[in-house]
């Protein structure tokens, strides 16, 4: 009632000041959801509300972000979008827009040849009509083009950001609280032609520019008291001046918990950097060490699947990431089969190339081949098909996800093969992640388990490597291990305890059987229809 009033300008009946006191504490976690609920009845999102898209022409991929004019957050709204992609947002009159080139995971930008840095230009959403789609082209210039479409015809427009620079200032107030939302297909929309967009809120170093200075942690409470003291010496309240009270004690508030979180998430990133320091020694000595044994699980647990009871032993369990070795998983046939029906397929391993596709990379040495399943002979006893259901139903007992065969990627194969202790490059993989393990919102359709089964042992080397959980697998035959990298229940993936390695085969030969479990995919989303930065492949794009 407080927060309406003063919106509304209005005078109100005074209460006793514990009681607004008590209004203001009570208001201070909802305030923001309060004010968004309240838009709609003041008529400022119908007014406001427009529909953009933003085209990538730039040659590359790109990252576009919303900037909020009142706080200066940045918040991710496309990561990595290809050139040629459409990135259609529903928006409002005045909101900001900053679309960055996305870099190179090994090389950086490199298009700006004078200072080697990522380009980035800025887009304001202007107060055109309502009923027309408002379109921004990233050029390959990496300038910004505007244009208009009005139903199916599109019109080129002179975009100048400076021309709404003041008359958009009262829509801005209004709504820049108002986050852009993800486009939604209308009935009858081919579902493939939007993309799924994943927010995620970014720090940024002008939000603690911009803030006061904190003081005592007493400072708030006492600036509050003081404010409601005098506005206790008059028969009633100014909503307005309530208003001002509230808005000091949130700026307050805001100011110190920012100074506690600063000093905060400096000692974590002291400690992150030490202990990546750490890791790179951690991963030398324990692939040097032959006979280092597999970690000891922090508890052990059994698993029965088809009357037959599996041994496992629960070396890492997190909800975001999960690591287990599983005794006896793969039998000698089971590998045998597998690997004859690799062997006319074998060709040199790749890896994601960070631009949607992939390539050989020095940091990946081996051979491998997919298998395709032949499920039809489920029935039958077919061995492959046997070995991949036992594959599914073990992810399903510890995720819950309920995850199908459909659409799921082939069995791999993957051999390595040692050449001595002098070989300065020998078959291994350095670490990586087999999916996301950055700590953001899952990505629809990608990978988020893992099923590695030894089937060949090698005389020296070969270990599984979980370097950042401080993990160490030896690889024994018959033996899954199985890591998954995703939060059941939130959808949020790993943070990079499940980054591991494989090192070096230095003597004799090892062979794996591999299966990557993704989320989302089906016969009609198979996982090829997506590349590997997590966007679905269209036939027009």
């Amino acid at each position: 009632d407080l927060m309406i009033a003063s919106l509304n300008n209005k005078m109100i009946k005074k209460p006793s000041s514990s009681a607004v006191l008590l209004a203001l504490g009570l208001c201070l976690a909802p305030f923001a959801q309060g004010i968004k609920a309240l838009a709609p009845r003041l008529g400022v999102a119908d007014k406001l509300g427009r529909q953009i898209e933003a085209i990538n022409e730039s040659g590359g991929p790109v990252d576009i972000f919303w900037i909020n004019s009142n706080t200066f957050e940045e918040n991710l709204m496309g990561r990595a979008v290809e050139n040629g992609r459409h990135l259609p947002l529903n928006s409002y009159v005045g909101h900001i827009f900053e679309v960055r080139e996305s870099p190179n995971p090994e090389t950086g930008c490199n298009r700006d040849s004078v200072h080697q840095l990522c380009r980035a230009e800025r887009f304001k959403v202007t107060e055109d009509d309502a009923n027309i789609q408002q379109i921004f082209r990233i050029t390959s210039d990496f300038s910004v083009g505007y244009d208009v479409e009005y139903g199916n015809e599109v019109f080129d427009d002179e975009y100048d950001d400076d021309e709404y620079e003041d008359e958009d200032d009262d829509y801005v107030a209004e709504t820049d609280s108002e986050e852009p939302e993800e486009f939604t297909c209308d009935e009858g929309t081919d579902a493939k032609d939007s993309e799924e967009l994943t927010y995620v809120r970014v720090p940024s170093l002008k939000v603690v520019e911009n803030m006061r200075p904190p003081g005592p942690r007493s400072l708030c409470r006492d600036q509050a008291k003081k404010a409601l003291e005098r506005m206790s010496l008059g028969p009633n309240i100014d909503a307005a001046e309530a208003s001002n009270a509230f808005s000091e004690y949130v700026s307050c508030v805001e100011a110190n918990a920012t100074s506690e979180l600063l000093g905060t998430n400096e000692v974590l990133s002291f400690q992150e950097a030490a202990r990546n320091n750490v890791i790179d020694y951690f991963e030398n000595y324990t692939c040097a060490d032959f006979h280092l044994p597999t970690t000891s699980p922090i508890r052990n647990a059994t698993w029965i699947n088809k009357d037959k009871t599996y041994n496992v032993g629960i070396l890492h369990e997190r909800p975001r990431s999960k690591i287990h070795v599983i005794a006896d998983f793969i039998t000698d046939e089971e590998c045998q089969a597998v690997e004859n029906a690799a062997k006319p397929g074998l060709h040199v391993a790749a890896v994601a190339d960070g631009t949607g596709g992939s390539t050989v990379s020095k940091h990946r040495k081996a051979m491998q081949a997919g298998v395709k399943v032949a499920w039809d002979k489920e029935a039958d006893g077919d061995l492959i098909a046997r070995l991949s259901r036992r594959v599914y139903d073990y992810a399903n007992h510890v995720t819950g996800l309920n995850f199908r065969e459909n659409g799921q990627e082939e069995l791999m194969s993957i051999q390595y093969r040692g050449r001595g202790i002098n070989d300065t490059e020998p078959d291994r993989y350095f670490p990586h992640c087999d999916g996301d393990c950055d700590g953001l919102p899952f990505k629809f359709g990608q990978r988020v388990a893992t099923m590695v089964l030894y089937c060949t042992i090698p005389l020296k080397g070969g270990a599984t490597n979980f370097r950042k959980a401080g993990i160490h697998v030896q690889p024994t035959k018959g033996f899954g291990a199985f890591f998954s990298y995703m939060d059941s229940d939130d959808h949020i993936m790993d943070e990079g305890f499940t980054e591991h390695s494989a090192c070096p085969v230095v003597e004799g030969e090892k062979k794996v059987v591999v299966q990557w479990i993704r989320y989302g995919v089906d016969d009609t989303n198979p996982w090829d229809s997506f590349n590997s930065l997590g966007f679905k492949i269209s036939e027009e794009y």
